[in-house]
C-alpha cells in the first residue's frame, strides 16, 4: 500500500465539515441503526472529480483542471442530500462524472440497501431522480460501484449479483436496473467452454452464494482512437474471476469464470518453497485486490499463508 498526500486545496465546506466532526463517532461503525449519521469516507478519480460523505451529506469537488489536468488551487464545492439509509453510506457507491447529455456533472449514489438517486446536474441539488433496486437482495448489501459509459453503471453486492444500471434512453427520466446472472442450464457450459479462450487453461468454478464480492473493474481505452464499445468487465470474488462484454442496454454477455486459488498456490510453490516437500493443500490463498494491465493481463496481489505460518506480502 502507497500512502501520498493529498496536496489539492480541500474546498472550505469540506474543512467546515472535518473541523466540526467528532472523529471518534465515525470510526468503526457499519450496522448500527445510527451509523447512516455518523459515517465518514471519500474518494477521488481520475477524471478530476472528488467526494466526501459525512452522515447523508455529499460533497463534490473538482480537484483536477478539466482543460490542463493539474491540481486546481481553490474549487467550488457542491453538496447534496443522499438517500435516507440504516446503514453506513460509503464514497464506493458514488459516482461523479461530466454528463453526456449536458455541459454539466452528474452523480449517482446507491444507498446499501438498494436505494438509488440521480442528480443530472450536481449544480442543481434539489433536481434528482430517485428509485429502488427492483429485485430482493436477500440480505446482500450493495458494495461496490463503477461507471461504464455510456452505458451507464455497474452495481455489485456484498456477495455475488451484479446490476447494470442506466438511465432510460428516451427522456432520460426513469432509471433502469437489470440483474446480471450466469446463464444456467442446457447452454451454460457452451460459454464456460469459451471461458478457455479467454482465460487460458485456467479451469472454470461453480458459482458459490458464499463467494464474496472484491473488486469490479473494466478494461479502460488505451488511445483516444480506441473503440469504447463494447465494454469488458472483470469481476473478482474471492479466488474466482468472471468476465462480462456488455455491448448495449440490455445485452450482457456473460463470458466465463476461472478458479485461480489451484493455480498461484502452484505457482507460490514452485517460486518460494520446497515442491518436493510442499503441496498446494498446505497452503491458503488469498486474494487481495486484482488490476488489468495495458496487455490486457489481470495481475493479482495475494497473500499465501504456509504451514509455518509465515506471511509473504
Amino acid at each position: 500500500m502507497i500512502i501520498k498526500s493529498f496536496s489539492s486545496i480541500l474546498p472550505y465546506r469540506v474543512i467546515e465539515a472535518l473541523s466540526t466532526s467528532n472523529f471518534s463517532n465515525y470510526l468503526f461503525l457499519s450496522k448500527r441503526k445510527d451509523a447512516s449519521f455518523k459515517n465518514l469516507t471519500a474518494r477521488i478519480t481520475k477524471n478530476g472529480w472528488a467526494w466526501f460523505i459525512i452522515g447523508r451529506k455529499l460533497f463534490i469537488w473538482r480537484y483536477l483542471d478539466e482543460d490542463y489536468g493539474s491540481k486546481m488551487k481553490a474549487s467550488k464545492c457542491y453538496e447534496l442530500l443522499l438517500p435516507a439509509s440504516d446503514l453506513a453510506l460509503h464514497a464506493d457507491l458514488i459516482w461523479v462524472q461530466n454528463s453526456l447529455h449536458s455541459r454539466f456533472p452528474c452523480a449517482l449514489a446507491v444507498s446499501p440497501e438498494g436505494s438509488i438517486r440521480y442528480w443530472p446536474n450536481v449544480f442543481q441539488s434539489n433536481n434528482f431522480i430517485d428509485s429502488v433496486l427492483t429485485w430482493d437482495l436477500n440480505g446482500q448489501e450493495c458494495q461496490i460501484l463503477i461507471e461504464i459509459q455510456p452505458l451507464g453503471y455497474i452495481l455489485g453486492t456484498t456477495t455475488n449479483s451484479l446490476v447494470h444500471i442506466s438511465l432510460d434512453r428516451e427522456n432520460h427520466q426513469s432509471i433502469n436496473c437489470n440483474v446480471l446472472k450466469p446463464p444456467q442450464g442446457l447452454f451454460s457450459g457452451i460459454s464456460k467452454k469459451f471461458s478457455h479462450f479467454i482465460f487460458g487453461s485456467l479451469p472454470t468454478a461453480q458459482m458459490s452464494e458464499t463467494r464474496q464480492l472484491i473488486r469490479v473493474i473494466k478494461k479502460e481505452p488505451i488511445f483516444d482512437t480506441d473503440e469504447i464499445l463494447p465494454i469488458q468487465i472483470y469481476v473478482l470474488f474471492n479466488n474466482l474471476i468472471q468476465k462480462w462484454v456488455i455491448e448495449d442496454y440490455g445485452i450482457e454477455n456473460f463470458c466465463g469464470d476461472c478458479d485461480l486459488e489451484k493455480h498461484l498456490k502452484e505457482a507460490f510453490i514452485n517460486k518460494f518453497w520446497n515442491r518436493s516437500t510442499t503441496h498446494h493443500n498446505q497452503i491458503s490463498i488469498w486474494i487481495m485486490d486484482i488490476v488489468l494491465n495495458q496487455s490486457d493481463e489481470i495481475l493479482s496481489e495475494t497473500i499465501p499463508i504456509c504451514p509455518m505460518k509465515i506471511l509473504l506480502v
